[in-house]
């Protein structure tokens, strides 16, 4: 599984290390090196190790030689959970020591990296999960109802073209 890293900003005696999930998008070098990036500046701030491990199926991370609707069984969030896990049991096992982790995504990454860290805290220290859905659910009117007030505040054109769209469907 690919997977980036910057050893930029660790320091000998650190054993802190942040990985970085971006889950369905695909990953390229700078999603570590790019001085924009919030985890990056965690890095710097922590003395850490930065890491970013490639989605299964996603960029240049195939588990089987195609994506046929029988291979799409290993396309699970429990599994992407466990790939976390082993990398993570991989990287402890290079550096030696105790090592402490702290997952970082946003979006589906983000629940993923909750879930890796409700799964396993044996691993990972923390988690910061940005608008992660950790509760998804069906019919989410709720949204739906803040999302209708705040196109009403706006009293634009796009509010009443919305609501005319909708009320024809």
């Amino acid at each position: 599984q690919r997977y980036f890293f910057n050893h930029d900003y660790v320091k000998a005696d650190s054993n802190v290390n942040i990985l970085y999930l971006a889950g369905e998008q695909w990953d390229t070098e700078d999603v570590v090196t790019g001085e924009d990036k919030s985890y990056v500046n965690y890095a710097k701030q922590l003395n850490a190790d930065l890491f970013n491990l490639e989605h299964r199926f996603y960029g240049r991370s195939h588990p089987t030689e195609d994506t046929s609707v029988a291979n799409l069984k290993y396309l699970t969030s429990q599994q992407a959970i466990e790939d976390v896990a082993e990398f993570i049991r991989q990287k402890n096992q290079e550096k030696g020591g105790e090592q402490k982790w702290i997952v970082i995504g946003g979006s589906y990454a983000g629940a993923l990296s909750a879930w890796a860290r409700l799964q396993h805290p044996e691993l990972i220290a923390g988690s910061l999960a940005s608008s992660g859905p950790v509760l998804a659910q069906m019919d989410f009117y709720g949204y739906l109802e803040t999302v209708d007030e705040n196109f009403k505040k706006t009293k634009g054109i796009c509010y009443q073209q919305c609501s005319k769209e909708l009320k024809k469907s």
